[in-house]
């Protein structure tokens, strides 16, 4: 065979991986709402609608399950109360009144068979009404921003007011990925629940999220593949026939960890649109460190240089479709991004060292792609004003404009100047006190002589 056929292969695929760009491009997706963000920062990477309100099925389980392992202990026993039974529907692993379990196995059962007994069961046990559960979950909703979620069960079955947006669910997933217990439920693909008082057989549990497992092939952008995701992590699918499909995903590689939403959707398609979101964020974007937790930098405001701390590290997903300058190192000119800070005037009218005092932002374009609070590292008062009127700061300013401790250098400097100067003072007085107690004494010797 001729040896330059051979090359023939490698020449198409190096054409196809050159001129099809679906790997970068933007994603189309097929589900009515999506959202794709850093699970690590929460930066936004793709945006279909994401807040509008929709129905969330059963990912509604996801705040159901949070908000459970924050309240119970897993190894909780349970009974089944009396209601449960006669009104659930949906899916359910027919669990009977007074059938006894440990929290654990019912957890396993709602994240895994997705099964609305025993969601409630859980609402019942720790709310002691689902009303009560449901006020709990609205509460954690609003503590983590998700501002337009409001659930009415902790299972997901429909109704009218039961609703959250693309965006809230991802907020609620990132907070409950922090939790290694959420995680172990999330990622699992089976498990069992052994005999109990009510049930001689043992319960299999099969997680309904393919991501996780399945080998059944799809075509993402022309390309067969799985269903199963390389790096997947969880999380939970829902499905009624207003919500219709849904699917809450996440997927690690190396350091970098995404989660997906898609919302509304079909049974195919949802697992399609979160191939493609997911190839999205690990094929478009870098995640580089612009700025590190507790670095220090200069703000001049109102005439004065103060300086100001970062209380966090900066990370970005950067887009590396819109390298400004290859050939640059630094970051920031080799992306294009700029920094803006914001600074809170009325908390610059009374200050201390330490308090927070604003926000450095980066943005790369018109986006916001990393952020952080500030601190101020120097307290204001009269000791500060008498310094400033004293002392020159732009002549030290300028030795060392490149140190980041230079701000704590100079103030050293200055209160050992001051230091001096004070002593110095205290010295003269003490000698003026001396010398006029001296006089006084050699005055009164000659006053008595003379009388």
């Amino acid at each position: 065979m001729n040896r330059k056929l051979l090359f023939i292969p490698v020449f198409i695929s190096l054409f196809i991986f050159l001129f099809n760009d679906s790997a970068f491009s933007i994603p189309e997706v097929f589900g009515e709402t999506a959202v794709l963000i850093d699970a690590d920062t929460g930066q936004v990477l793709y945006d279909k609608d994401k807040d509008r309100t929709m129905y969330p099925a059963s990912t509604t389980k996801i705040l159901t399950c949070i908000v459970a392992l924050e309240n119970s202990d897993l190894n909780d026993i349970v009974t089944v109360d009396d209601k449960t039974p006669f009104e659930v529907e949906g899916g359910h692993i027919a669990l009977e009144a007074g059938e006894i379990l440990t929290m654990d196995q019912l957890l396993n059962a709602m994240m895994l068979n997705s099964a609305n007994d025993a969601a409630m069961v859980i609402g019942r046990y720790i709310g002691y009404t689902l009303e009560n559960f449901s006020d709990m979950m609205n509460k954690k909703a609003k503590e983590l921003g998700a501002n337009n979620t409001y659930f009415r069960n902790p299972s997901g079955l429909p109704d009218k007011e039961h609703i959250t947006t693309a965006y809230d669910l991802a907020k609620i997933t990132q907070y409950a990925l922090n939790n290694e217990k959420f995680r172990y439920y999330v990622s699992k693909y089976e498990d069992t629940i052994p005999p109990t008082n009510k049930k001689d057989e043992m319960r299999y549990l099969v997680n309904s999220n393919k991501m996780l497992y399945s080998d059944k092939i799809i075509e993402v952008d022309g390309i067969e593949t799985p269903i199963k995701y390389e790096g997947i992590t969880g999380v939970k699918t829902g499905y009624t026939d207003d919500a219709q499909n849904c699917l809450v995903s996440s997927a690690k590689r190396g350091d970098r960890e995404y989660i997906s939403v898609v919302l509304h959707s079909n049974l195919n398609m949802i697992y399609i649109d979160s191939h493609k979101l997911l190839d999205y964020a690990f094929n478009k974007f870098d995640k580089e460190i612009l700025q590190k937790k507790d670095s220090i930098f200069k703000m001049k405001y109102k005439g004065k240089n103060l300086p100001l701390k970062l209380n966090m590290d900066i990370i970005a997903n950067l887009d590396n479709t819109k390298i400004v300058d290859p050939s640059e190192k630094n970051i920031l000119t080799k992306y294009g991004i700029n920094k803006k800070l914001n600074i809170d005037d009325e908390k610059m009218k009374n200050y201390k060292k330490g308090d927070f005092v604003g926000v450095l932002e980066y943005y790369q374009g018109d986006n916001l792609i990393g952020s952080s609070p500030v601190s101020i590292q120097k307290s204001k008062g009269l000791f500060s004003s008498f310094k400033n009127s004293f002392f020159n700061k732009d002549s030290l300013d300028k030795k060392t404009r490149n140190q980041e401790n230079d701000f704590r250098l100079k103030d050293i400097l200055h209160l050992n100047i001051i230091l001096i100067v004070f002593i110095i003072s205290i010295f003269i007085v003490i000698i003026f006190l001396f010398i006029r107690n001296l006089i006084r004494k050699i005055n009164r010797k000659k006053y008595r002589k003379k009388k």
